[in-house]
């Protein structure tokens, strides 16, 4: 696969802000929900899915975003990963 050498980017931010919000999990969500929805990051670098598919199974699905979601509220370190 895909190795995450880009360093700048957070696991999570789904709008390239710096902080994983709710905002980033509102747009995570919309993707599950509608694969071809967009969020911001997609417009920004084309391997954005290193920062979104946790489980590896190829795909945004409601797994990686509750474990994101673990990730910013510290149930989940960012190195656990």
């Amino acid at each position: 696969g895909e190795k995450n050498t880009d360093r700048k980017h957070k696991y999570g931010d789904s709008d390239c802000d710096g902080i994983v919000s709710e905002k980033d999990m509102e747009y995570m969500m919309k993707k599950v929900l509608d694969p071809k929805s967009k969020m911001p990051i997609e417009y920004k670098i084309n391997n954005y899915m290193v920062y979104f598919d946790i489980d590896g199974d190829g795909k945004l699905t409601a797994n990686d975003v509750a474990f994101i979601s673990g990730i910013k509220y510290n149930y989940i370190k960012n190195n656990d990963i």
